[in-house]
């Protein structure tokens, strides 16, 4: 991998990294330093009023040392990392569905990451690596309208190196436990008006094998990634390039026994952000393309010698009949008891924003349109024998936005926000056409105002979040919204040396989507409702500049949760940075509450950097260092007689498995 790694890094990058440099009279030092906490980016980012938001700064991702945006995913309260049955990151996991974190949206500066197949580029950006990043900041609870265009419930916004801070270029090796590697290499230059920014990346991760009834699961994978950022002042433009090749985990199978297969998922984008007069008018255009490829393969072990082989009776109500409404022979493993699921797909999507922004008075104005193709076809879907017909479907998605935020008593703020979406769905299955649209709106009231050290946050929203188009071709669901309407409240302290801060919100969701696999109906589509209610304490705390002590605790309660019982959750955070002259020190503990079946977690992790010269640092980095780092429950189908209704003596319960790995890295950086 290092050759490959390498090598393309170097075709691409040295004939740049060899160009003067704008800014060579000034020494590294100074330009690391501005850079760190003096000239934080995300104060030029950061919408308070926006929702409740927390930052990370480039200092935090440093001394964090912060490789992978799942890093700082399993650390959030409003959120847990986890994986769904094929190993793709998903924080809402709700298993057996195929993926449910579609209302987190991911952002890289003004743009959208995501797919014709879902509403989230969390399933291919997840686990991205985060050497291109200078910042994040994370939206919770039903962000501002503008902030995504499609509702969201959170948002993760990742912005790139700015090129006239870097100016110069950087090098990165790491290795890790079973043979994992990464190397990274990435420069930036400033050259006239224009000025540029690029980042090629190579990876190979390796993890703990772990079995199940004589199986192996892996969630090994590789990706490579590149990227590109060219801009001047009112233009930007970015390429990206990221391809990941995945082992199948549990393969989705029916009793947790893979045997084999992959998935890939290839995402190539182009996106281009433009000003005018004065910075009042806006423009956001972006195109995404990306093929989705799958082929997974499990064995039965009590299927094949229990109901193996199966004739049809001729009776219409029995279910191995082909005129059947649920033909469940596709489910049947060959007498040699596998299974296999393949499925080859492409999607598409282009998506561009206008608007404009002025002042008028004591309001700021923000009006704006928005246009979105999102389309997805699968070319290919087996089960066993049984092969689908072509399916594909698109969107056509328009969006109308209006946001006033008026300026009250000097010292608080008041915002109205409404935007409308029309979804028009055309969709084609084996020749045959089944259109259908669907109109729906969001609105939000938002009241904030400061006194003193004390800042108070009021949000009153109503989210409506559309059915995704994987849902449409894989769990053959209708086009329909769930509805969400959220009250939260936010109380903060800041001063000098500390910043406290609560969190309180209630919601009430209507209509939520949930998979039911039924044997005479296969996989059946279900609404239900949820009250959810939230709480969280966080508090942050200075010693001095170089030495800080974060911890948050959070509890939440589920009424009437998946499976129709009440839950509640608990959970919490430690996080200790420290600073030494050279010598950066980072310590966490992230603990999880014991719930139904699986223990607590306990998730530690330290780092140490040393700076050996202003251009060369060594690290390592300990992750999930005690091994007890919170598990998943996975669920198995337990398989009952197809023509008695009846389960078998031999039916297997849940399955718990790790989804954070202990892992040890060890790594390389050099500046020049």
């Amino acid at each position: 991998m290092r050759k490959y790694a390498f090598s393309a890094a170097a075709l691409i990058l040295l004939p740049l990294c060899l160009a003067p440099s704008l800014h060579a009279d000034e020494s590294m030092e100074d330009l690391l330093k501005s850079y760190r906490k003096e000239a934080d980016l995300s104060k030029q980012t950061k919408k308070e009023n926006a929702g409740f938001v927390t930052v990370y700064t480039r200092d935090d991702l440093e001394r964090m040392q912060v490789y992978r945006l799942s890093d700082l995913i399993k650390s959030m309260w409003f959120f847990r990392y986890d994986l769904n049955s094929f190993g793709m990151p998903d924080p809402l996991q709700k298993n057996p569905v195929f993926y449910s974190s579609d209302s987190i949206k991911i952002y890289v500066n003004d743009h959208e990451i995501t797919s014709g197949f879902s509403g989230s580029g969390l399933q291919f950006y997840g686990n991205v690596d985060m050497g291109m990043f200078d910042h994040v900041e994370i939206y919770y609870d039903s962000p501002v309208l503008d902030v995504a265009t499609e509702p969201a419930i959170a948002v993760i916004k990742l912005y790139t190196k700015e090129p006239e801070r870097e100016n110069g270029g950087s090098l990165v090796m790491r290795l890790a436990d079973r043979g994992s590697q990464e190397a990274y290499v990435s420069h930036a230059m400033v050259f006239d008006t224009w000025e540029y920014f690029a980042y090629a990346q190579e990876s190979e991760n390796y993890f703990k094998h772990d079995q199940h009834l004589g199986s192996t699961l892996s969630k090994n994978y590789r990706q490579q990634h590149l990227f590109f950022d060219l801009q001047r002042e009112g233009d930007r433009f970015e390429f990206e390039y990221l391809n990941q090749k995945h082992d199948p985990f549990t393969a989705q199978s029916t009793e947790i026994t893979p045997t084999g297969g992959y998935w890939k998922m290839p995402v190539l984008r182009a996106s281009y952000s433009g000003e005018w007069f004065n910075r009042s008018f806006h423009t956001d255009l972006s195109y995404i393309h990306s093929t989705l490829e799958m082929d997974m393969r499990s064995r039965s072990l009590f299927w094949g010698q229990i109901y193996y082989p199966f004739a049809p009776s001729g009776d219409p109500s029995d279910p191995f009949n082909p005129d059947h409404p649920f033909n469940p022979g596709s489910w049947i493993p060959g007498p040699d008891g596998q299974h296999h699921f393949a499925l080859k797909g492409t999607g598409d999507l282009f998506t561009t924003k206008i608007y404009k922004d002025w002042k008028w008075g004591e309001h700021f104005l923000k009006c704006g349109v928005e246009y979105r193709y999102k389309a997805a076809k699968t070319d290919k879907m087996v089960f066993n024998q049984v092969r689908n017909a072509q399916d594909k479907a698109h969107f056509n998605i328009g969006s109308f936005y209006l946001q006033d935020q008026v300026s009250l008593f000097g010292n608080a703020m008041l915002s109205l926000s409404f935007k409308y979406n029309y979804y028009d769905l055309q969709r084609r299955y084996d020749g045959e056409s089944n259109d259908d649209s669907l109109d729906t709106w969001q609105g939000r009231i938002a009241y904030s105002f400061i006194r003193d050290n004390w800042h108070f946050k009021t949000f009153l929203t109503h989210n409506e979040l559309s059915t995704q188009l994987f849902e449409l071709l894989l769990h053959d669901a209708q086009l329909d919204s769930q509805k969400l309407n959220t009250l939260s409240m936010e109380t903060k302290y800041i001063d000098d040396a500390d910043q406290y801060r609560v969190v309180a919100s209630g919601s009430n969701a209507q209509d939520v989507n949930i998979v039911n696999w039924s044997v005479t109906e296969g996989n059946r589509v279900e609404s239900i409702d949820l009250n959810i209610f939230n709480a969280v304490f966080e508090a942050s705390h200075n010693f001095s500049d170089n030495h800080r002590l974060d911890f948050n605790f959070y509890y939440t309660h589920l009424n009437k949760s998946f499976d129709g019982s009440n839950k509640n959750y608990t959970g919490g955070m430690f996080r200790l940075l420290d600073t030494f002259d050279n010598l950066d020190l980072f310590n966490e503990l992230i603990f999880r509450q014991k719930t139904t079946g699986v223990d607590e977690g306990w998730d530690y992790n330290a780092g140490l950097k040393y700076h050996l010269s202003k251009d060369l640092t060594l690290a390592i980095k300990g992750v999930n260092i005690l091994d007890k780092a919170k598990k998943t429950k996975y669920y198995t189908l337990r398989l009952p007689d197809l023509r008695t209704q009846q389960f078998p003596n031999a039916t297997l319960g849940d399955t718990v498995l790790p989804v954070v790995e202990r892992q040890v890295y060890f790594s390389l950086e050099w500046l020049f």
